[in-house]
Parts: C-alpha cells; sequence; structure tokens
C-alpha cells in the first residue's frame, strides 16, 4: 500500500518538487531506503498522544528543522495511504503558491460531505512559517476541525478536487476526492 503511494506521488510530482519521506517508527533499514530520496526517521512514532495526527505533526516540524525548510516554502504534505490519481494537486500548488498561504480541501472524509470547519488532512499545502506555529492542542475538537478553522484564518486556496484515492486505516474503506 504504502510502496504503491509513494511510487505514484513521485510519478506525478513535478521535478522541481523536493520530496522527502518521514518514517516515524526509528531509524533502520526500510524499503523506503530504494527510492533514492531524502527519507527522515523519527521516533515520534513511539510518543502516545490522543490522536496520531498529533504525531504526524511533530513529524512535519522535525522535517522543518531537520531540512532547514524556510518560512516561505510551500510544503505540500501527503499522507502514506493516499494515492494521486494525476498530477493535479501538484500543478495547483505549484502554478499559484505565491497567491496564497495553503491549499485546503474543506471536507469531511467520514460523511464525505463538505464542511466549512473539516478538512482532509491526508494531503494539504501550507507555507513552513504557519506549520512552525500550529499546535494542536484541543483534545475535544478532532485534528481535522484543529486544523480546518487555523487555515480559515490564513489567505487558503479552497481546493475542490484533490485528485487522490484514500485508504482508511482503519477499514480501509477508500474514497477518491
Amino acid at each position: 500500500m504504502y510502496r504503491e503511494a509513494i511510487n505514484l506521488t513521485l510519478k506525478y510530482l513535478p521535478k522541481d518538487i523536493k520530496p522527502i519521506i518521514v518514517e516515524n517508527n526509528g531509524k533502520r533499514k526500510t524499503y523506503l531506503d530504494e527510492f533514492g530520496i531524502p527519507i527522515l526517521y523519527t521516533e515520534n512514532n513511539k510518543n502516545h498522544y490522543w490522536h496520531k495526527g498529533c504525531n504526524e505533526l511533530e513529524d512535519i516540524k522535525a522535517v522543518l528543522q531537520a531540512f532547514n525548510i524556510q518560512d516561505e516554502d510551500m510544503v505540500i504534505k501527503i499522507t502514506g495511504r493516499y494515492n494521486p490519481i494525476s498530477d493535479a494537486f501538484f500543478r495547483l500548488v505549484q502554478t499559484e503558491e505565491s497567491n496564497y498561504d495553503g491549499f485546503v480541501k474543506f471536507f469531511n472524509v467520514c460523511t464525505k460531505e463538505f464542511m466549512t470547519n473539516d478538512c482532509v488532512l491526508g494531503l494539504f499545502a501550507l507555507k513552513a512559517k504557519h506549520l512552525k506555529k500550529y499546535e494542536m492542542t484541543d483534545t475535544v475538537r478532532s485534528p481535522e476541525v484543529q486544523f480546518a478553522t487555523f487555515c480559515r484564518e490564513l489567505n487558503v486556496k479552497e481546493v475542490k478536487q484533490l485528485d487522490i484515492r484514500c485508504i482508511f486505516a482503519d477499514t480501509l474503506e477508500v474514497l477518491v476526492c
């Protein structure tokens, strides 16, 4: 599943966008080394937070620091269970990044409906300076709702179609959005 997602991402990713893989189960030899792109191994999966999104946020912040990502750089985050089916999202970010702080699909993946204060966390783009400031501290609202609320305060482009196939971790249900 993850191998396919990485291969598809690399297939559709424009050549001038630098990919970085994050593996949060510690430094060791893995099949990820075979892709020939930078990898950051973290230990963040050992942390037991109220939601796995907290671990993912730690991973993002670790990448920002380890690779000296600049504040104005646009960071695209895609989770390993999301398979792009075209280059549309990457091209959108690439062509319009100077006009926006980020690119987010406001959508509830469980209800499969647009929601103003909910979003898809499996694929988004946001300038590094905002990711550095973002904290996920509310244990009542979902990470998706918290991130959507945070992004609503920024100049983000509402993405209508991500062109991804999502594979849910819990149920292995597939959603194209």
